[in-house]
């Protein structure tokens, strides 16, 4: 009952003639600048443009950006970190892409001979798999003889992918630094022309 009471007795002194007017513009100036941002609000509301958290519930276009971003490789050890201009499903087409084909590997009696143990521990040494989207040093695979490092050009087939992680993983695990399975020395003298 107060607050009806409270209610009245505002409207008396805002629409009464004299004193009131000086009250009454003071709501009027007051509606008029609450309308105002109102309106400018929702017009900056319906103004969405895609990554500002705010898309009214459209579906943003998956466009390609530049990306790096890390995620753990197998059995949570080792790293793998996806590199270059590339939409959000084609990073995560190419991770799920790097563990089924680590899983694979390690239980393929014919790869890493088959024993799965053996394949965690050495990826827990320290393994990182750098996957470079259109890479410009090698065309399948890379490594740098440092015993960790392995690069992989994900836009392989199935096949050819399957074989770049194999061969890479050996080749880490040896140490040898090799460019898509040429040892890096060899590589570098092919390209003079020289005899090795």
């Amino acid at each position: 009952m107060f607050k009806s009471r409270t209610l009245i007795a505002l409207c008396k002194t805002v629409f009464l003639p004299g004193k009131g007017k000086i009250m009454r513009n003071k709501l009027l100036v007051l509606l008029a600048v609450g309308a105002i941002s109102v309106a400018a609000f929702l017009a900056c509301d319906n103004n969405r443009t895609p990554g500002n958290g705010n898309n009214g519930g459209q579906e943003v276009p998956d466009v390609p950006r530049d990306q790096n971003e890390e995620f753990s490789l197998f059995e949570g050890v080792g790293f793998a970190t996806i590199i270059g201009h590339m939409t959000n499903a084609q990073r995560e087409a190419t991770e799920k892409r790097i563990h089924d084909t680590i899983k694979d590997l390690a239980t393929d009696p014919n790869a890493w001979a088959g024993d799965y143990d053996v394949v965690v521990d050495f990826f827990s040494t320290g393994m990182t798999f750098k996957i470079v989207f259109e890479p410009e040093e090698f065309m399948r695979w890379k490594t740098t003889g440092d015993g960790q490092t392995l690069y992989l050009n994900p836009d392989l087939l199935d096949s050819e992918f399957r074989n770049s992680v194999q061969n890479g993983v050996n080749a880490v695990f040896s140490r040898e630094a090799r460019v898509d399975g040429i040892q890096a020395e060899a590589r570098g003298c092919q390209a003079r022309g020289c005899q090795s």
